[in-house]
């Protein structure tokens, strides 16, 4: 946008301009950041501890004083304008700033920390039980491993440098790098196994109780993997019964215990699979492999530091050796 040539963009850079040097419009940016994160004003509100009307009169404000709208609102969601995704970039670009300084102040202090973010699915099991190895090869690194199934915080506050999502490959504001694909199994003891007569007979599993993770993806539904296994290799289990976690490592551990049967994701149960706990009854039957796979994730306008990049570059191989 060219604010010399265009009197339009010219007003708006003034608009803003004037709201960033407002100390009473500092709370309606904070929560339309925080709602842009989130696309959504009542997750917004969830983070602020507010109601989803007053996270709307806080944005209606700001768009009020600034001249044009932030959100398209639709009727079940909504999305970012033009003019709230600059707003939006520009804001993040000045605490990427300031979190950059304060890390560069640390560094001359001789310290030095990577906080990573992850599904509880991925750091448990996935993560924890390759992160000796990284962190062996730096001995004096400061990490901290914190989960959530929600999407992390980026802020500085938070101080979170890189997070680890199960998804689709597409983050607003967010930069991304694939770690590795996946595919789901149904996997269970051998004794449930035994007594439910599922080797070779997977048409059994209507008298099993199916594992579920609530939410394998972002707005997916509660029954979604089990649906694409089921109409991949033809079967009914609309009869089956149902035990239901929120989340996928979650749902395995369940079937280790002989709750069911789980349809586990093959990168997350190696452990299990390998200490026998859990086995796989049918094979020969097609998996569930969807577009979704493992990403790592950081702010597009955070310049990686160099223990990121070395976090990366130990992602990737230790992906391949998975």
């Amino acid at each position: 946008m060219n604010y010399a040539d265009d009197p339009v963009a010219r007003k708006h850079a003034r608009s803003i301009a004037a709201v960033l040097s407002d100390d009473n419009h500092i709370i309606n940016i904070k929560t339309f950041v925080i709602a842009a994160r989130y696309l959504s004003f009542k997750a917004a509100a969830k983070n602020l501890c507010l109601t989803p009307g007053a996270v709307s009169h806080r944005i209606a404000r700001l768009e009020e004083v600034l001249g044009f709208p932030l959100f398209n609102r639709l009727t079940r969601s909504v999305t970012l304008t033009v003019e709230g995704e600059r707003l939006r970039e520009v804001y993040e670009a000045a605490l990427a700033k300031m979190h950059a300084e304060v890390k560069r102040l640390l560094d001359d202090d001789g310290l030095s920390s990577l906080t990573i973010y992850a599904h509880p699915s991925i750091a448990l099991g996935w993560l924890l039980p390759r992160l000796p190895e990284f962190q062996t090869a730096h001995p004096s690194l400061q990490i901290a491993v914190h989960t959530g199934n929600t999407p992390t915080d980026f802020s500085h506050e938070s101080g979170v440098d890189v997070a680890l999502y199960y998804g689709s490959g597409s983050f607003t504001g967010l930069e991304s790098r694939k770690i590795m694909d996946e595919r789901a199994v149904p996997v269970c003891t051998p004794a449930y196994a035994e007594a439910h007569d599922l080797y070779g007979h997977p048409e059994h599993l209507e008298s099993c109780t199916l594992l579920h993770d609530c939410a394998p993806w972002h707005y997916s539904t509660v029954t979604a993997e089990w649906q694409e296994w089921a109409k991949k290799n033809a079967l009914d289990l609309g009869k089956a019964h149902s035990m239901t976690l929120d989340t996928a490592y979650g749902a395995a551990l369940a079937a280790s215990y002989g709750l069911g049967v789980a349809l586990g994701r093959t990168r997350l149960m190696e452990g299990l699979l390998r200490e026998k706990r859990l086995i796989m009854p049918f094979p020969d039957l097609l998996p569930v492999t969807t577009e979704h796979a493992y990403y790592a994730v950081w702010p597009r306008t955070r310049q990686p530091s160099a223990i990121l990049l070395a976090f990366l570059h130990w992602l990737a191989g230790s992906s391949k050796d998975a």
